[in-house]
């Protein structure tokens, strides 16, 4: 088992970490070192709000992966939106 440690909640990758110990087996979202990521901290963009998949818990690790991949990116895509229906 690959244990990593940061310090004062932080990696010293400058990575953004909840906990100080982090186990590479762990289940939840794993950057490519083993450090966990807290998808709680990932800036939704606007386009996901209008998305009908945004309340949908099957979507969510997909799309939280995809806003992590263009985090700090100047324009957000996806090519899996949809727009919610008017009511």
């Amino acid at each position: 088992m690959v244990r990593y440690e940061c310090s004062r909640g932080f990696c010293p990758r400058g990575k953004k970490e909840t906990t100080k110990h982090h186990e590479a087996d762990q289940p939840g979202l794993h950057d490519d070192d083993g450090y966990e990521l807290n998808s709680d901290l990932v800036t939704k963009p606007s386009l996901c709000l209008s998305c009908v998949r945004d309340d949908d818990p099957r979507e969510e690790i997909l799309c939280t992966l995809n806003r992590l991949d263009q985090e700090g990116e100047a324009e957000f895509l996806c090519a899996a939106y949809a727009p919610k229906r008017r009511t």
